[in-house]
């Protein structure tokens, strides 16, 4: 299983094993910014940015994508994606549904 890494952060060891993979330079940069600290947090401005994550994991052909990051974009990017029958599964150590859990080491649907 492809899973595209769609946070900040490398993926850890275990998320890697699990099937995350990194995005090259360019891209990395583009996901960097588009999760970067927003002063004005409207609604179109989420939207645009999470949008762009989106079509990063669509272009990139996966069905499950690694995300984390402000608690304001997630909901938004967990839409964007599910919108193009694309997983959200969160990077994280808690064993929950829907995570990759560097404990356990596997994926948890």
């Amino acid at each position: 299983m492809r899973i595209v890494n769609l946070t900040e952060h490398a993926a850890t060891p275990e998320q890697a094993a699990a099937g995350v993979y990194e995005l090259d330079d360019y891209l990395k940069e583009k996901v960097k910014m588009a999760l970067a600290y927003l002063d004005w947090r409207s609604q179109e401005n989420i939207q645009k940015r999470t949008e762009e994550l989106a079509l990063i994991a669509l272009a990139e052909g996966v069905k499950f994508a690694m995300i984390g990051g402000l608690a304001y974009l997630m909901n938004e990017l967990e839409v964007s994606l599910k919108k193009r029958e694309i997983t959200p599964l969160y990077a994280t150590d808690f064993r929950y549904e829907g995570c990759i859990s560097a404990k356990a080491k596997e994926v948890i649907l």
